[in-house]
């Protein structure tokens, strides 16, 4: 009998620069393209703003994207696809993240970008995290992690892809 195809997969990459971030923004871009949850992980000054800006634009956001730290949550709307970029970093306790509204688990057509999301990841089975890890050289780690079948999947064609 067959194994059955895994449910997870981790893959690293490493930026050297802000064009290889966006590179990698691009690659997240193609896995998440049909709608879901990314969860942005890393200290302070690690980049997850800046990734998910450039997510965003090559998701098809034309407007300015800024940081969502103060007002917690910017919505974006292209078409076909509703975005949704929050911040959860001055959230104090898990029960506020309700209050935001996020879009619930396997929303049609919405991705959902989320810095300093841990405390929702439970809330969200089938996601693609993505944790920044800044080395002492300055490149970035970028340790992505993905659950579900249709995540796992996408994210092993984009692995193939940079190996080529």
């Amino acid at each position: 009998m067959a194994d059955a195809p895994s449910t997870t997969l981790t893959v690293e990459w490493t930026a050297r620069d802000l064009a290889d971030t966006e590179r990698i923004a691009a690659r997240l871009a193609e896995i998440l393209r049909e709608g879901g949850v990314l969860l942005l992980k890393g200290d302070l000054g690690a980049g997850k703003t800046t990734l998910a800006q450039s997510l965003l634009r090559n998701l098809g956001v034309m407007e300015p994207v800024k940081s969502p730290t103060f007002d917690l949550v910017h919505a974006y709307r292209i078409p076909g696809l509703d975005i949704v970029h929050a911040d959860l970093y001055r959230i104090e306790q898990a029960t506020d993240v309700w209050a935001l509204d996020l879009p619930a688990f396997h929303t049609p057509g919405t991705v959902l970008v989320v810095e300093w999301g841990e405390a929702i990841q439970d809330q969200y089975p089938e996601r693609v995290e993505c944790t920044i890890d800044v080395r002492p050289d300055g490149t970035r780690q970028f340790i992505v992690q993905a659950w579900g079948r249709p995540f796992v999947e996408a994210l092993r064609r984009q692995n193939r892809q940079e190996e080529r």
